[in-house]
């Protein structure tokens, strides 16, 4: 789970470094002006759509995950929080993660999943994680590993007691009850290629995509797509367009399991001029093929208008 992370941060020091600023470098004989690769605003600025993005993706897909729970071969239990500490972060990234998101050595919660059992606890974004049940969380490079070996014990076991501090204020437990989602979590890849995937592990989503998704919906409808191919175990089979278009049935059937309105979805799906393209390959079916597999899963699951 930690390792999308840094591999999205990667992404975003290549593709969200673009501006540049001048300083006088004393080392040079010219005093030509070194241009560095981000002003501090444009950089901040990057940093919190990441954030945001993050959170949104984090909020879409944990519900596709928590709602499909029967669906998946692979569960694991969850309360929809994940952590970060500055060593989460690229070296060369950690001094603007310490400016910019307040991070240090000590892990803080990153995301809280909207109705996800650690939001119900009253947990919040920013809080310090000091203890999980009976195990001192450290600071340090080895806190966000250990969390989630941790989590992986406590969640089994049923409730668990997570203890944080916020702010200066003393610390403070919450009880949290965690539930059983799919075990494919989404990630975000910081690029501006409109695409997701699945490796049969891991969810991957970039930033491009997500910006598109102006709807919870279109979103929802993209991972529980990737959601159907890690389910059926399409990533060790020859990529075909049937597959593709089992995928297409299944995520209907997900959103409804997800309390998303899958009509709503496939309004929007067509609307979108990115699918009308008209060529047929044997990996991918044609536009009016899929349509027509949506729209029979939505008659099917007796959720069309």
């Amino acid at each position: 789970m930690r390792r999308g992370l840094i591999i999205g941060w990667f992404a975003l020091c290549v593709s969200g470094c673009g501006q540049s600023v001048a300083v006088e470098d004393p080392a040079s004989p010219s005093s030509e002006p070194v241009k560095l690769q981000q002003t501090v605003d444009d950089f901040e600025a990057v940093l919190d759509e990441y954030l945001a993005l993050n959170q949104r993706l984090e909020n879409v897909s944990y519900r596709v995950l928590s709602g499909n729970s029967h669906n998946c071969p692979e569960t694991v239990r969850d309360i929809g929080l994940k952590i970060h500490t500055v060593y989460d972060y690229p070296e060369a990234l950690q001094l603007p993660a310490r400016l910019f998101l307040d991070l240090d050595i000590h892990p803080l919660v990153r995301v809280i999943a909207q109705d996800s059992p650690a939001e119900q606890a009253g947990l919040k974004v920013g809080d310090r994680v000091l203890q999980l049940g009976d195990y001192e969380i450290p600071s340090g490079k080895t806190a966000g590993q250990l969390f989630d070996a941790v989590s992986l014990r406590e969640f089994r076991m049923g409730q668990a007691n997570l203890k944080v501090q916020r702010g200066q204020a003393e610390a403070k437990s919450f009880d949290v009850n965690p539930e059983t989602i799919c075990g494919y979590p989404a990630q975000l890849f910081y690029s501006e290629i409109v695409n997701a995937h699945t490796n049969g592990e891991e969810i991957w989503v970039t930033s491009e995509l997500i910006r598109q998704m102006r709807a919870d919906e279109s979103l929802a409808l993209v991972i529980a797509h990737e959601l159907a191919h890690a389910t059926q175990g399409h990533i060790f089979e020859e990529p075909r367009k049937e597959l593709e278009l089992v995928a297409d049935r299944l995520s209907i059937e997900y959103l409804v399991n997800s309390g998303f309105d899958p009509a709503h979805a496939i309004s929007l799906w067509k609307q979108n001029p990115a699918h009308h393209k008209k060529s047929e390959s044997e990996t991918h079916p044609t536009f009016e093929e899929r349509l027509a597999v949506m729209e029979t899963a939505l008659k099917e699951l007796g959720s069309a208008p």
